[in-house]
């Protein structure tokens, strides 16, 4: 019983493993195809196979048309030189779902130095990749907005390392974007200070902070040193970005630069140690500084704790709302104006950071008398006397709300990208790499069904190939194609799209791609549609005939394809409609219809249904008897139909006339006179007797 000693004298490591949440394998190494002799639970939950199905197996029946090869060549390797391994590679489920598994392989072998086992440890990695994935394909959505705003933004992942930097972020930071991306916050170049000039731990960063509980930071300031070792105060939001289990799996943090504040409130702190010694200079300097805090939206205030005397600048009147010194200034009055679910809170911080001798910051909101909610941003900092007592607290009140605003807006730019357009992002060959999420409702498609693909996945077999061709001519050139487009729904049904598509570049200016911005005008295009067709019969109507035929010779000479226009009418209707009534009648225009919409099945095919029993068709073809070939295909299919028209002889049968104008794309014809002269062929193919093709003499046309 060898094998099975080595089994129970791994059960405890299997066990922890198992804990872990790791997959189990173990192979007979002394066989010649080794086989698979125990799989754990977490295996069998992964694959989806039960211990009886895989026993007796090699693992490799887990693999499949994705799986590595290189990965499979490295294993290969190792189990011949009797070595350990590590390797990603893709395997599949039972249900054929591949899966992404890490998977450890570890030799086993006996006191005789034999190999009697490999065990492998199977870590399902497939969730991790695709949010990796999918925070890398939301960088470039963020680039567009980011871009266009003077606040520093971050992207960070999981581990703290920098995906992305707008060049507002640079700017403030002095660095650049090769310099910030990959950078974790545990770089020892990465140094970080606070107001007191004490290192800022990177456990408090707010992105640490964010990751680590899940909920936003507000309003953080830190000094950030420069490459110059000049610093750059800043003042951070940090927001998490989370994944479908609602674990943060990124961080998006915006910054605001501050030195030029931070250095005014430097400017105050040090104006008010003066204020004792220098009382001479004290209107001139609060003039001053009076306007300093008007303009950056800043007041201040002091708490002389011996008298309980409580003092503010005009402008902490200004942002409540009032006019300077218009009530009795006191920390009850102040609190009156902040909202009772925040007072509490705002009031533990101030008796906390007393308590703990440190400064503090605390955003809150305040109540205006008219109603208005304001955001305001509260620092205050302790002094005591040489026996511990608090002397005094001063601090000062800074109105954001601006720039609450602007982070809310940042916010609700990138939802509304998502849900409200149809948007895609493709690479210079045109393959999707990023979709909106109105872009999947729409076409009906999941997002990793479009991804890597071309467009066509959407493309409706109405739209020709001269549209896509002068789109792409267009694009090429780097400049925007506007127009408008039929798509096709994965369920077969179609939708149509007014877009605008636009070349993308990188943030050196390269070109990387295009952007598709599109809007939903199905709704528009179907009341067009009605407007061009005709009621009975779901044919173009004449309408729809003088507005393309145009475009449609030029479309043909373009291309050097003969333009065929084909008038038919059902022969002897009147007596038809005589003899079985209008509702039969009206059925033979269907059918009539029905057959024109089989042999004409082509995308710039157009059958027509010009009035009463009169139809047409405007058809290319390459050559110039494939014209006729295909008219006498009509008169023969309407023949074979076999309705009865009793007033129709010799045939007794429905029958139409046809007549045909065939139109060189080497000439140039008289759009107006290309009706009447089809008109003259069908007529003189019912005086000839009926059911036949009459050509237009090639002599008659006017050209010009």
């Amino acid at each position: 019983m060898p094998l099975l000693n080595d089994l129970l004298t791994a059960e405890n490591l299997i066990d922890a493993m198992t804990e872990a949440g790791y997959a189990i394998s173990i192979a007979d190494a002394t066989q010649v195809d080794m086989p698979l002799i125990y799989v754990n639970q977490v295996f069998c939950e992964i694959t989806g196979y039960a211990l009886d199905e895989v026993r007796g197996k090699n693992c490799r029946f887990l693999h499949g048309m994705d799986t590595e090869s290189s990965a499979v060549e490295k294993m290969r390797n190792a189990i011949q030189n009797k070595q350990s391994c590590q390797v990603t590679l893709t395997n599949y489920t039972k249900n054929s779902q591949a899966y992404k598994v890490q998977l450890s392989l570890t030799p086993v072998f006996d006191e005789k130095d034999r190999l009697r086992l490999y065990v492998g440890f199977h870590q399902d990695v497939t969730q991790l990749e695709q949010l990796e994935y999918s925070l890398k394909s939301k960088k470039k959505e963020l680039e567009i907005i980011s871009s266009s705003i003077n606040d520093g933004l971050l992207v960070k992942n999981s581990k703290g390392e920098v995906l992305e930097a707008n060049p507002a972020s640079q700017e403030i930071l002095g660095l650049s974007l090769s310099e910030l991306v990959d950078k974790p916050l545990l770089d020892p170049s990465w140094k970080t200070i606070h107001r007191d000039g004490s290192d800022y731990p990177s456990e408090e960063h707010p992105s640490t902070k964010v990751l680590k509980t899940g909920q936003p930071v507000y309003k953080q300031e830190m000094g950030v040193y420069k490459p110059d070792n000049s610093i750059s105060w800043i003042q951070i939001n940090s927001l998490p970005l989370k994944n479908e289990g609602l674990q943060s799996a990124a961080v998006i943090s915006t910054f605001t630069d501050v030195t030029s504040l931070r250095n005014t409130e430097n400017k105050l702190q040090k104006t008010n140690r003066l204020l004792q010694e220098k009382s001479d200079k004290l209107n001139t300097l609060s003039r001053s500084f009076e306007q300093a805090q008007k303009i950056a939206s800043v007041g201040h205030w002091i708490l002389e704790w011996p008298s309980k005397k409580l003092i503010w600048s005009d402008e902490v009147f200004r942002i409540l709302g009032e006019l300077p010194q218009s009530f009795q200034i006191t920390y009850k009055t102040f609190l009156s104006f902040v909202p009772l679910d925040e007072r509490q809170a705002l009031m533990d911080e101030f008796s906390q950071s007393i308590q703990e001798r440190r400064e503090y910051t605390f955003k809150h909101r305040i109540l205006r008398k008219n109603g208005e909610t304001r955001f305001m941003l509260e620092r205050g900092f302790h002094d005591f006397d040489e026996k511990g007592q608090i002397k005094r607290s001063v601090g000062t009140i800074n109105d954001v709300t601006e720039q609450h605003k602007k982070d809310f807006q940042i916010a609700s730019y990138v939802e509304l990208i998502n849900r409200q357009l149809i948007m895609s992002r493709t690479d210079l060959t045109g393959k999707i790499v990023e979709v909106s999420d109105f872009f999947c409702e729409i076409s009906g498609y999941r997002r990793e069904e479009l991804i890597g693909q071309c467009h066509n996945i959407v493309r409706h077999p109405e739209m020709t190939t001269e549209v896509f061709s002068d789109l792409w001519t267009i694009i090429k050139r780097t400049e925007t194609w506007e127009g408008e487009l039929k798509n096709l729904r994965k369920d077969g049904s179609y939708y149509w799209i007014e877009t605008r598509i636009s070349p993308e570049y990188d943030h050196l200016g390269n070109h990387i791609g295009y952007v598709s911005i599109s809007i939903d005008i199905t709704a528009q295009k179907s009341l067009e549609e009605i407007a061009i067709r005709d009621e009975m019969t779901g044919l173009y109507n004449r309408r729809f005939y003088n507005q393309n035929i145009h475009q449609e010779i030029r479309r043909a000479k373009r291309q050097g394809l003969w333009l065929c226009f084909m008038m038919l009418d059902a022969d002897n209707f009147k007596k038809y409609n005589d003899t079985y009534g209008h509702q039969a009648g009206d059925e033979v225009l269907k059918t009539l219809a029905m057959v024109l919409k089989k042999v004409f099945r082509r995308a710039g095919d157009y059958c027509f249904r010009l009035g009463g029993e009169e139809f047409a068709v405007l058809f290319e073809v390459e050559h110039q008897k494939d014209g006729e070939i295909m008219a006498e295909e009509v008169c023969k299919a309407i023949y074979d139909q076999a309705i009865e028209h009793s007033g129709n002889a010799p045939w007794m049968r429905l029958t139409v006339s046809i007549g045909v104008m065939l139109m060189d794309p080497l000439n140039n014809y008289v759009e107006e006179e290309i009706y009447k002269y089809a008109d003259e062929a069908l007529y003189r193919a019912k005086d000839a007797g009926r059911n036949r093709v009459m050509m237009v003499e090639e002599h008659l046309p006017e050209l010009f």
